[in-house]
């Protein structure tokens, strides 16, 4: 067997954990999934991260998880890669229902538990989710395909929130609107959470805003919806 370059715990989603949770999420949003031919007529396989140099926390804190100390590369043009070479790490995502070319075509995991769902919504919003406010405008968009849009949708409604999907080309966006579906929505994501597990830039925005939503909630207390 050929010795590894780097450290990887390969089995990592054996077992999924509030941890390996998070990270499949930000796979199935932000990752890339490689099984390509190399130029041996091999095949190539890995699992990768291309992120603006903002998210570097992100990429050491999937590492950390991941057991590994395969190097963070920063480029000239503000981004950073992350890369595992790993055949058994890549089958077992595409068994997962996470696989090379996934943008248009990912469904939903119905393996995950009432909690793991949590950190996997999680992983989703910080590798291809936003949130933005002004005073006359706010909303939470991720950004997926029908199923993982309404995979998530089908979450948050049990637990109040209120949402909706529309259409933007070929992809999905899954969005929230209202001040008191926004709040639930952070405080149901980063609920019993700690630092080694969410997006540090993503976690700050929302403390921001928590400040400005309890400002409006007591300046406007009938219009937090």
């Amino acid at each position: 067997m050929r010795k590894r370059k780097y450290k990887l715990n390969e089995n990592i989603f054996d077992d999924i954990t509030n941890e390996s949770a998070w990270v499949l999420g930000f796979i199935y949003s932000d990752g890339n999934i490689r099984c390509a031919e190399d130029k041996r007529g091999g095949k190539n396989y890995g699992v990768g991260f291309h992120q603006s140099k903002l998210d570097y926390d992100a990429l050491c804190k999937i590492r950390n998880i991941l057991n590994s100390d395969a190097p963070i590369k920063l480029y000239n043009d503000g981004y950073i890669s992350l890369n595992f070479n790993s055949k058994t790490l890549v089958c077992k995502l595409i068994d997962m229902g996470c696989m090379p070319a996934k943008s248009l075509i990912l469904t939903y995991p119905d393996y995950l538990n009432n909690k793991t769902q949590q950190h996997f919504i999680r992983g989703l919003f910080d590798g291809d989710g936003s949130f933005s406010y002004t005073n006359h405008d706010k909303k939470i968009t991720i950004v997926g395909t029908k199923s993982v849009c309404e995979g998530i949708k089908k979450v948050t409604d049990h637990i109040g929130i209120i949402s909706r999907i529309y259409v933007q080309g070929k992809v999905f966006v899954y969005t929230i609107r209202r001040w008191a579906s926004i709040y639930k929505f952070f405080k149901y994501i980063y609920e019993d959470t700690d630092d080694g597990i969410r997006l540090n830039r993503k976690y700050e925005h929302f403390k921001q805003a928590e400040h400005k939503m309890l400002e409006f909630t007591y300046r406007f207390p009938n219009k937090i919806n």
